[in-house]
């Protein structure tokens, strides 16, 4: 996560809410012993040496018509005194990004602020994911 100069923050902390793979959010206690995945993540950025934040999760299969999968994204951190609210698209969701009801209300030339990159070149599905906070490349944030 970047200030407005483009220097890491090492005091926020994201919390993340998401639906499984099958499009559900998981809503019981019983439902997470079973499958083990409880749809919601908390992470710091000053945990992680690099001041980054990593969460390793599933990726989310879309719970509408026309919502393509996403993650919801509040950002919480001092100084802040309300918390920021964005989603975290895909960049290999083409089709579905292009029919989201809420990615479509971002002007064209801002959405790419909200879509995490695919990383080639590992055994693994890894996205990147940058929240900017000010600047040029601000990611969109909503009000809710």
């Amino acid at each position: 996560m970047f200030d407005g100069e483009e220097k890491v923050i090492g005091d926020a902390m994201i919390e993340m809410a998401q639906a499984d793979s099958t499009d559900r959010y998981v809503s019981t206690l019983a439902e997470t012993r079973e499958s083990g995945f409880r749809g919601f993540a908390r992470v710091g950025t000053g945990t992680d040496p690099e001041l980054r934040f990593v969460v390793d999760t599933i990726k989310p299969g879309s719970t509408g018509g026309d919502s393509a999968p996403h993650i919801d994204v509040i950002v919480l951190m001092s100084g802040m005194l309300l918390h920021a609210y964005t989603r975290i698209y895909f960049d290999d969701e083409t089709e579905a990004n292009a029919r989201d009801s809420v990615l479509a209300l971002v002007p064209a030339a801002r959405r790419g602020t909200l879509i995490a990159k695919r990383e080639a070149g590992t055994s693994n599905t890894i996205y990147r994911f940058d929240i900017h906070l000010q600047g040029p490349k601000e990611t969109v944030f909503f009000d809710l």
